[in-house]
């Protein structure tokens, strides 16, 4: 069946679908969850409740065998061209290679680059805890800011979250605003005992360099010398280390990442650093070997077995067949609360384009959006529930606590009790999405609550609503490793179903390039005027400079 005809089945599917109950077929069909589950080792995925039959199923399948999506896939492992609007590979797996490949090529050289690197960076944590090296004036380093923004701050943050602070460990933040507010120091010997990290790809990101400004305008304030601290305190993670030199940081202050591992991939190269400083080498190790066993899952297991695979095609299904126009993914677990934001930039700047490799236009992706535990329940999950969208929903959740808390002897059994209460509630709403609540079922809700019957319908739910369960035992660096690589994966493949290009970001430059006119006008005496930029831009610039300070 070449490509058209499955495009036409699918369509004929997705009408067939208009009228489908997932209810029904739960009911005609008791094995519909063995049909629709898939496990590896770390996560299990019950993806029954969704739009779909078996038919539809063999129908995606055969549409991604006929795209060729895993040889795309084996193609993007193997390190070759896969990022054609910037000539290069996409090589971030090669990072988190647990074992060297032996045939020589580009993924063997990254993949020995990055064991380097590593060592390099599990070196310099521990002669720092040891005391070797030392902040200004031989002060002992307490604090780890990093200095970065987008991918070079997202999965730092979203994994020093999850991830428990190792033995003699140090107070990492993030900092990626130009809020006057977002970077602090409290003294001069505060400044002295922090390592700097000036996380940026290009090493030319305008908050990352603005904020390092900061850091020397406060110790300078403070009568120190900015020159000295950048000696004695910066690090810098790019891909350009000839202008970090030139910046004033000496080549051993300088770790570098691979031009072709994107931003939002760049986690498991040198911009790991801070993660690093926060769970240890070994922790970062599990978190690496996690990944890999989710490279080698998509890349060596069948597709009707494959996760990411069935997750990228349930994706694909419903944007372009069934018309929805966002996911919601939800984490029942508070070390996970950064996820659905890392997700956010993982796949909106991966597949958030409209033009196709072909150059045409066209292509469609998913808004992606959501939150942490009973708290959605409160906000968001009423239009899932009740509204007019169709929104796919990802319950992510943990059947056990975290190890790490377990270990915990003065976590006791009441406390570790309230995390099955969260896993009751996740497999509640994913059930209420399913299930809803009928016109009978409101009426007699109605009379229980003394509600007249012309509000029956308020408390109607239409159910039938879709939405994927990922189970994983208990937290730890290798499942969050897993987790991340499954949506990398899953995005990535999407794309290659949609003829996107999941690593480029041209979307991201235009504001940047537009900023810098913008700013010259804040700054300039004269009133902005639309023959520089379109009217209401100059009317707000001018209106902007009005405002008292």
């Amino acid at each position: 069946m070449n490509r058209t005809d499955l495009n036409t089945k699918l369509t004929q599917q997705a009408s067939v679908m208009q009228s489908f109950d997932m209810r029904e077929a739960f009911a005609q069909d008791d094995s519909r969850t063995s049909k629709f589950v898939l496990q590896t080792s770390d996560i299990y995925l019950d993806y029954s409740k969704n739009l779909i039959n078996e038919e539809t199923l063999s129908l995606l399948l055969k549409f991604a065998q006929e795209k060729g999506v895993l040889n795309k896939f084996k193609q993007q492992l193997a390190g070759e061209m896969v990022n054609p609007t910037e000539n290069q590979a996409a090589t971030h797996t090669a990072m988190r290679r647990t074992a060297i490949p032996t045939a020589d090529g580009e993924a063997m050289t990254l993949a020995k680059e990055a064991e380097q690197a590593r060592a390099r960076m599990y070196k310099l944590r521990q002669d720092i805890v040891k005391g070797k090296i030392t902040g200004i004036g031989g002060k002992p380093f307490k604090r780890v800011i990093n200095l970065g923004i987008g991918g070079s701050h997202l999965g730092g943050a979203m994994l020093v979250a999850a991830l428990p602070a190792a033995d003699n460990s140090f107070q990492v933040e993030f900092v990626s605003s130009l809020s006057p507010t977002a970077l602090k120091f409290d003294s001069k010997e505060d400044a002295e005992t922090s390592l700097i990290i000036l996380s940026s790809k290009s090493f030319g990101t305008e908050e990352t360099f603005a904020n390092a400004q900061r850091v020397f305008d406060y110790y300078e304030s403070c009568g120190g010398s900015p020159s000295d601290l950048m000696l004695h305190n910066f690090y810098a993670i790019t891909a350009s280390p000839d202008k970090a030199e030139k910046y004033g940081l000496s080549k051993d202050r300088v770790f570098t990442m691979p031009q072709s591992v994107g931003g939002r991939y760049s986690i498991w190269s040198a911009i790991g650093l801070p993660i690093i400083f926060h769970c240890g080498m070994d922790a970062y190790e599990q978190l690496i070997k996690g990944a890999n066993g989710m490279d080698e899952h998509c890349a060596d297991t069948s597709p009707d077995n494959n996760m990411p695979l069935i997750l990228a095609l349930l994706s694909y299904w419903y944007v372009n067949y069934l018309g929805t126009s966002s996911i919601c993914i939800n984490v029942y677990e508070h070390n996970l609360a950064e996820f659905p934001a890392f997700l956010q930039q993982l796949i909106m700047e991966s597949s958030g384009k409209s033009a196709t490799l072909a150059g045409g236009q066209g292509a469609k992706s998913e808004i992606v959006w959501g939150g942490e535990g009973t708290g959605i329940q409160h906000s968001y999950m009423q239009l899932c529930h009740q509204g007019n969208q169709l929104i796919p929903t990802d319950f992510i959740v943990g059947a056990n606590p975290p190890r790490w808390l377990k270990s915990n002897s003065k976590y006791g059994s009441k406390q570790m009790q309230m995390h099955k209460v969260q896993v009751a509630h996740a497999l509640a709403q994913s059930q209420a999405l399913l299930i809803g609540r009928s016109k009978e079922e409101a009426a007699k809700e109605a009379r229980n609550k003394g509600l007249a019957n012309e509000y029956i319908s308020h408390l109607e739910m239409p159910g039938n609503r879709p939405s994927n369960t990922l189970v994983y035992g208990s937290l730890s660096a290798e499942v969050l490793g897993a987790l991340i690589a499954l949506y990398e994966h899953k995005t990535a493949l999407f794309c290659y179903l949609s003829d996107i290009n999941p690593f480029d970001q041209w979307g991201v430059e235009l504001g940047k390039q537009l900023s810098a006119g913008i700013k010259k006008g804040l700054t300039s005496p004269q009133d902005a005027t639309a023959g520089s930029y379109d009217q209401s831009t100059a009317k707000l610039i001018n209106y902007i400079k009005s405002v008292p300070e």
